[in-house]
């Protein structure tokens, strides 16, 4: 199996909070790399490697959110609904973002 890449929508967000996100999902359902888009249009990419550099360092060194991350059957429940929306996007699709995204510090 190879990973998913999600694009999750957040439609009623507060300033500080990311109005796009985009995952990068593994078989083991943990994230491995992320994106995160704010009010001023500027993606923000992290991943364990980022993670790693960072102080303190992530509580799990495997996945990005500290647990499993949501499985495709959850996905309608969780995404769809008043607050959130959210579409599967391709590896490509995924990793054109991240290499223009700045480095999350």
């Amino acid at each position: 199996m190879s990973a998913k890449y999600l694009r999750v929508m957040w439609h009623d967000t507060l300033p500080d909070e990311p109005m796009e996100l985009y995952y990068e999902i593994q078989p083991t359902r943990c994230v491995t790399r992320m994106i995160e888009i704010f009010e001023d249009g500027y993606p923000i990419a992290d991943s364990l490697k980022i993670a790693a550099r960072r102080y303190p360092p992530p509580a799990n060194p495997n996945c990005l959110c500290n647990g499993s991350f949501p499985g495709p059957l959850e996905y309608d429940t969780l995404f769809q609904t008043s607050e959130f929306s959210y579409n599967e996007i391709s590896k490509t699709q995924f990793d054109k973002l991240f290499l223009r995204a700045n480095i999350k510090e």
